[in-house]
């Protein structure tokens, strides 16, 4: 049995690379660059990375439901196009769903967007983003 966890992370990806839009920005539909967690090493930015921040099960029924928090963020060296890409990841989680194989999702909600830059070398890069909570019950 995978946990909630893996579960959501296959959900989130799933709902990621079915837009379009989106993964035009990120890679093109042969290899969206769209990781979990973190980024391989060398890779061609921009790209897409999300990681479990917080969150859990509730225990506060004898049903199982949990909320599940997830970074998902844009890396990029142009800010603007940094923004455009988190548009349309808002546009495909915030109040949308996530599909979770054997729970339902009642909850995929935006949460605490940032903005923050590194200069990495000689180059600026740019990490645009937000958090969501993703709610579900078994």
């Amino acid at each position: 049995m995978s946990s909630a966890e893996s579960l959501i992370e296959t959900g989130l990806r799933t709902a990621l690379v079915a837009g379009s839009a989106l993964v035009g920005q990120v890679g093109g539909t042969a290899a969206p660059r769209i990781y979990n967690h973190i980024a391989p090493p060398a890779s061609t930015l921009p790209y897409i990375v999300y990681t479990l921040v917080g969150g859990g099960d509730l225990n506060d029924t004898p049903t199982r439901a949990g909320e599940w928090l997830y970074q998902v963020g844009v890396f990029g060296t142009a800010l603007a196009q940094c923004g455009t890409i988190d548009g349309y990841v808002e546009d495909l989680l915030n109040g949308g769903s996530v599909s979770i194989s054997g729970w339902s999702n009642y909850w995929c909600a935006r949460e605490s967007p940032y903005r923050l830059s590194e200069t990495v070398g000689k180059v600026t890069v740019y990490h645009v983003g937000a958090v969501y909570r993703v709610g579900a019950t078994e």
